[in-house]
């Protein structure tokens, strides 16, 4: 049987799924997730790395930090 490749491993189908658990929506464990992973960072690098459409981005960002799991700032370009 071949596998494909995925950008996403079983951990993290694990991690996401225990988040979601939580309350979290999928966008926003794979958002919380790179933020743990990888620090601050611009909204469209969130986008990359967590692979979310960047259309989705800020309210994705805006949800975190109203539950307290982020920080946005005020400046531009948009950074949590």
């Amino acid at each position: 049987m071949i596998h494909a490749k995925t950008s996403t491993s079983s951990l993290e189908f694990d991690i996401i799924g225990n988040l979601e658990e939580f309350g979290l929506s999928k966008y926003e464990a794979r958002a919380y997730i790179t933020l743990v992973e990888k620090g601050t960072l611009g909204a469209s690098e969130i986008a990359y790395y967590s692979h979310l459409p960047r259309t989705k981005i800020y309210t994705t960002l805006k949800k975190l930090e109203k539950k307290g799991l982020s920080t946005i700032t005020e400046r531009k370009p948009l950074t949590a």
